[in-house]
């Protein structure tokens, strides 16, 4: 699907709008987590597009797809610190909602509140891990940038990735052998591998 809003061009694709509208059906109170982790998502992209938009201007177009936003920018040259503070724009906005959701809950125990501030807190700490399509991946490779060249830091950054992943997919193997139902570990690492794989086909 194909629109325009304050005149950026946004992208999404077919199983990011699935994944939307199955979350919006969900009913049961002690599962909606998914509506509420989607929040914390966009929480964390505007976290990154509120800084890009100072540091480079508007984003000609976002292209939104299933794990993965890209904000597509190039009028602007933005310098190692700008673009340091840019990739960890979007992890300091989900912990700064995610701490004042705590102290909000301890004022109203709302399980809404409550689950706010979870999701913002995993989503901040899932995308500091140093995996290559997430930010504490990005942010590996512009510190290695200062020590190494392109080719090197190319290289590292692909196996720091391969060496985050596996031992999360032996965990979720192990996960599900033990429960014999909770999968979703196991899914997530097959899902990142498979997106970093597909990334570097391009």
């Amino acid at each position: 699907m194909k629109f325009r809003l304050a005149g950026i061009r946004f992208y999404v694709s077919f199983p990011a709008i699935s994944l939307i509208c199955l979350s919006l059906f969900i009913s049961d109170d002690k599962l909606c987590l998914l509506p509420v982790c989607l929040l914390a998502s966009v929480i964390h992209e505007a976290g990154h597009l509120i800084f890009i938009c100072r540091y480079k201007g508007k984003p000609e177009s976002i292209c939104i797809k299933t794990g993965e936003v890209a904000i597509n920018c190039n009028l602007c040259f933005a310098t190692y610190k700008e673009d340091l503070i840019i990739t960890i724009a979007g992890i300091c906005v989900n912990i700064i909602v995610s701490s004042v959701c705590f102290l909000l809950y301890q004022i109203i125990p709302s399980a809404f509140v409550f689950n706010v501030a979870m999701c913002n807190l995993v989503v901040g700490l899932f995308n500091l891990l140093p995996i290559k399509t997430f930010d504490g991946g990005q942010l590996t490779e512009l510190l290695l940038t200062r020590r190494f060249c392109t080719s090197t830091v190319e290289k590292l950054v692909n196996i720091i990735t391969i060496t985050t992943v596996i031992p999360i997919a032996f965990a979720g193997a192990y996960i599900l052998l033990t429960s014999k139902f909770n999968y979703s570990m196991l899914l997530l690492a097959i899902y990142w591998l498979l997106l970093i794989i597909n990334k570097e086909m391009r």
